[in-house]
């Protein structure tokens, strides 16, 4: 009889450690499923959320590129109005420079109609006035030209100082805007790169889904039960609630 104990106590032991060995392995299986799992759905929505942030930049970029395109349009404009005035400008400088010189040559500018000239027949006029008169009509035509040479410098230099200051900003903000479309296209790169990344751990993750359906489908037809087994376990566990509740029964 205590060979028998013996026996039937071993094979209990043999089964309890083979039971632990089977869950520990199946519990080591389903923990890295999970944690595959876990990474791969970790690394996805990581992804996810760079290939949204680098989108969002890029539309940000392409704003800024758009308001310094208009900055550009804005500064060629008054470069081109500029030279347009300082080209007119030089050729009415020349023009002035012209009746500048024939006046010193002699030729005295033509009086505005509504001016009356002075009557120089009369014996009675004397030569002073006219020599007055003269003078004063020489000296004025002397100091309009010289007035209009003036302005005319003045605002040639405005127009240069204008022109350069434009188109340094002008400069500045084509580089500023090839800088930009640099960085789109290295978002451009990032996207493509993100999406293939994104698809590639998509189909490893599809790929460590299916294979954990399949481990629990075949897991599943090895631990469904036969029927004379089933009514064997079902019978000694209706026998060990009774047996419970009749201990507790006597207990009370």
């Amino acid at each position: 009889m205590k060979i028998e104990i013996r026996r039937i106590e071993s094979k209990r032991g043999d089964l309890e450690r083979e039971f632990a060995s089977v869950s520990g392995s199946l519990a080591d299986i389903f923990s890295k499923f999970k944690e595959a799992l876990e990474f791969r759905r970790e690394l996805r929505e990581r992804l996810v959320q760079k290939s949204r942030k680098v989108t969002t930049r890029k539309a940000e970029t392409y704003q800024v590129i758009k308001e310094i395109e208009k900055k550009i349009e804005s500064c060629q404009r008054l470069v081109d109005d500029g030279s347009v005035e300082l080209v007119n400008l030089k050729r009415q400088e020349t023009v002035v420079k012209g009746r500048y010189k024939e006046l010193l040559a002699g030729r005295l500018p033509s009086s505005p109609s509504q001016e009356a000239e002075p009557d120089f027949s009369g014996n009675g006029f004397q030569l002073e006035e006219r020599k007055r008169l003269f003078l004063k009509r020489i000296e004025g035509a002397f100091t309009e030209l010289e007035q209009e040479l003036s302005q005319a410098t003045e605002r040639r230099a405005q127009l240069d100082d204008s022109i350069e200051k434009e188109s340094k900003r002008l400069k500045l903000y084509h580089q500023k805007r090839d800088i930009l479309n640099k960085t789109i296209a290295l978002y451009g790169d990032d996207l493509v790169r993100f999406d293939q990344e994104l698809a590639k751990t998509i189909e490893e993750e599809e790929l460590l889904i299916e294979e954990y359906i399949d481990f629990m489908e075949r897991l599943s037809s090895v631990v469904s039960l036969p029927p004379t087994m089933e009514r064997r376990l079902s019978q000694n566990l209706e026998a060990a609630r009774r047996k419970r509740e009749t201990l507790a029964a006597l207990g009370e």
